[in-house]
């Protein structure tokens, strides 16, 4: 059994912002718009990979389950049975959300709560309202170019547990039992003990994912070894070559 967990944005699929080198597809559409595209031999690819037998692609996304039900046409190409949202607080098995995972999520989580509302009260009072995504009791981030507001919420969650991460001009407050690389951890453990992992990402933000998969790829400027450095944007037929290239347990 092999498993590949993939972040999706800046990894599999690809912001309107950022234009693709090659001929692409239209992933995601956000208020009738096009959003979101992936190079069309990527998509072949993991097609490819997804169809072979003992074989899992894993889509580990920060995304909240509203912004998931976006990348309906991803879905639908790759068929895919699992995604894990909300920075692996959320399964989705088979395109419904799993209720014992989320249970344990919210277990893992409510120790947090106090200083993920502190986290809340202070963007409230300091950002644009609408700036301000709200994803409890499992996460909260805010998109700012407010140099002040990171080393702010960092004094707020220093000692408490929750990491402060960011991601462009997304500040993330995640509760450490609820981190990527916990997800990996978590999934694996619950499904395939004995599968052979490798996780794919493309920041800092996804290290906790690539760190605890047995194999992983990611740009150069974050590829600490093991990891594999790959150019952006990635070459899926790549990918999918190394991860067939090695041997199962």
């Amino acid at each position: 059994m092999k498993i590949l967990f993939s972040d999706l944005d800046q990894t599999v699929i690809y912001s309107h912002r950022h234009p693709l080198p090659g001929e692409t597809l239209v992933m995601e559409y956000l208020n009738g718009r096009e959003q979101s595209f992936i190079l069309k031999e990527n998509l072949a690819a993991l097609q490819s990979f997804c169809a072979g037998a003992d074989r899992f692609f894993v889509p580990l996304t920060t995304r909240s389950e509203q912004q998931y039900a976006r990348l309906t046409p991803l879905q639908e190409a790759l068929g895919y049975r699992f995604a894990l949202l909300c920075n692996g607080a959320v399964l989705y098995a088979d395109g419904k959300p799993d209720a014992a995972w989320t249970a344990d999520s919210l277990e893992l989580s409510e120790p947090f709560q106090p200083v993920l509302e502190q986290v809340r009260d202070f963007l409230l009072q300091t950002e644009e309202h609408a700036h301000v995504h709200d994803v409890l009791p499992f996460l909260i981030y805010v998109s700012t170019e407010n140099e002040t507001c990171r080393p702010a919420l960092e004094r707020i969650c220093e000692g408490t547990g929750v990491d402060v991460l960011q991601s462009g001009k997304k500040i993330y407050c995640i509760p450490q039992p609820l981190s990527k690389g916990e997800a990996v951890r978590r999934f694996t453990r619950c499904f395939c003990p004995n599968a052979l992992t490798f996780g794919i990402g493309d920041s800092a933000f996804d290290l906790p994912m690539l760190q605890a998969c047995d194999h992983a790829f990611a740009p150069p400027e974050i590829a600490v070894p093991p990891v594999m450095p790959l150019p952006q944007p990635f070459s899926m037929p790549e990918v999918v070559a190394a991860v067939e290239k090695e041997n199962a347990r």
